[in-house]
């Protein structure tokens, strides 16, 4: 008799220790919903915003698109005038001007390199102080 009340009061308090688990675990829960809270917040205010990104970024591009188109008019003006004066030594300033500003893909791209940090304005800028446009 003595050992069935030990084994039954081990049950019950191994019952209760499962108990109190479930509760604590149920408490951890509650708390990250708390966290979820703010997270939801933040999730339906960048939605709420999306309008006003989208407006955003279409005005980048097309400022983007614009300056490109300049900047590859003013390159290619330069590249059609300094086209007649034929000499043996590659002229730097041409060859830049083909690589990064000759067509639309490459002046839009040059661009957005220099916005972004993947190429340093400085040196997409350079074959314009040599050619007066741009």
């Amino acid at each position: 008799s003595l050992q069935n009340r030990g084994r039954i009061q081990g049950g019950v308090s191994t019952l209760w220790l499962l108990r109190l688990l479930r509760i604590l675990r149920a408490a951890r829960g509650i708390r990250i919903l708390r966290f979820l809270k703010h997270l939801r917040l933040m999730l339906s205010s960048v939605v709420s915003c999306m309008k006003a990104i989208i407006w955003a970024v279409l005005l980048l591009l097309l400022v983007t698109y614009l300056f490109a188109l300049f900047l590859e008019d003013s390159a290619l003006a330069y590249l059609k005038t300094t086209a007649n004066l034929s000499t043996d030594v590659k002229d730097p300033v041409r060859e830049q001007l083909k690589e990064h500003w000759l067509g639309m893909p490459n002046a839009v791209l040059s661009l957005i390199y220099s916005i972004s940090g993947g190429a340093d304005w400085g040196d997409l800028a350079k074959p314009f102080w040599h050619t007066g446009g741009g």
